[in-house]
C-alpha cells in the first residue's frame, strides 16, 4: 500500500514525506542507511516531543510536525557517516578520502570511532541541532553543546537530563569564549563562514581537528569560501577543504557539508 503523504502540512521544501512525523523519521533514517537501536529511536522521539512541548514558550525552532522532523532531525543526521569517518580518520588521509563517493559509505564507519578519545563540539547549538541527534547516534563520542542563550541552555540542560545523555556536556558561552580542543566542531547556524566566525571556530578545534559546516547550495559555498580567502589571504592553502553534497530525505533543498582541516606536514 502506498504511504499517505502530508501534501498540505509538509512545509516549504518538504516533499513526499509520510504524514506521520515518526514514520518520516523511520523512512528517512532508512534512506540514509541509519539503523538505530530501539533505544536510540525512542530517545530521538522523546527529544522531538520535548521540542514540541517547549517550543511555544522558548521559540526554539520555526517548524513543527513533519517539517521539524525533516528540516532538523534528518538534516542533522544526513552526514552522520561522514562525521563518523572524520572522527575516526587520520588527518593525513583526508585528501585521499575525497575520491570516495559519499553514497558508498555506510554507518559501519561509525563503529570505527574510538570511544576513549573522540570529542565533538556543536557551536551555536540552539535547540540542540545537530549535536543531540549526533550524540544519540554516536554514544561513545563526547559531545559538547556550546550555546550563549541562557533560555536555550536551560532547555538543553533539561533535555540532556531527561534523555539520559551521559556523553553530552553544555557550555553556556559564546563560541569565542568556549573551551576548545575538539576533534570535530560542527556549525549549523545559517550564517556565512565569515572571518570572525572562522577564527572562533578554529580556536575550538584541536591541532588535528576538523570544522564541519552544514551549508546549502554548493555554488553558494564556493562563493563563501572565496570571500573567506579574500578576507584572510592564504587561509585555504592552510586547510584541506572537502565539500560533499548531502541528500536529506524528503527535503527538496540542496544541502552541502563543508569539512575544513589544517594541512599536516608529510
Amino acid at each position: 500500500m502506498k504511504k499517505k503523504t502530508n501534501s498540505s502540512g509538509e512545509g516549504r521544501g518538504v516533499v513526499g514525506a509520510p504524514a506521520d512525523p515518526f514514520a518520516a523519521l523511520d523512512a528517512g533514517m532508512a534512506g540514509l542507511g541509519i539503523a538505530p537501536t530501539p533505544g536510540q529511536r525512542d530517545t530521538l522521539v522523546a527529544y522531538y516531543k520535548e521540542i514540541l512541548f517547549w517550543n511555544e514558550r522558548y521559540g526554539l525552532v520555526n517548524a513543527g510536525g513533519v517539517e521539524l522532523m525533516v528540516k532538523h532531525f534528518l538534516d542533522s543526521l544526513a552526514p552522520l557517516a561522514l562525521i563518523a569517518e572524520v572522527l575516526g580518520s587520520d588527518p593525513r588521509t583526508l585528501a585521499d578520502a575525497k575520491s570516495v563517493s559519499a553514497a558508498s559509505r555506510t554507518l559501519a564507519d561509525a563503529k570505527s570511532v574510538s570511544a576513549a578519545s573522540r570529542t565533538l563540539a556543536d557551536a551555536g547549538s540552539g535547540a540542540g541541532f545537530p549535536g543531540i541527534p549526533l550524540a544519540i547516534m554516536l554514544p561513545e563520542v563526547r559531545v559538547s553543546l556550546i550555546e550563549r542563550s541562557g533560555r536555550r541552555v536551560r532547555f538543553l540542560e533539561n533535555v540532556v537530563l531527561m534523555l539520559g545523555l551521559r556523553n553530552v556536556a553544555i557550555q553556556e558561552k559564546g563560541i569565542e569564549d568556549a573551551e576548545g580542543g575538539f576533534d570535530v566542531v560542527t556549525f549549523r547556524a545559517f550564517r556565512p563562514l565569515e572571518p570572525d566566525i572562522y577564527r572562533a571556530l578554529s580556536r575550538l578545534r584541536s591541532v588535528t581537528g576538523a570544522l564541519v559546516a552544514y551549508k546549502g547550495r554548493k555554488e553558494a559555498v564556493a562563493l563563501e569560501l572565496s570571500a573567506l580567502e579574500s578576507s584572510i589571504p592564504g587561509v585555504l592553502d592552510r586547510e584541506e577543504v572537502r565539500t560533499e553534497r548531502l541528500a536529506v530525505p524528503f527535503l527538496d533543498e540542496e544541502r552541502t557539508l563543508v569539512i575544513l582541516r589544517r594541512r599536516m606536514s608529510p
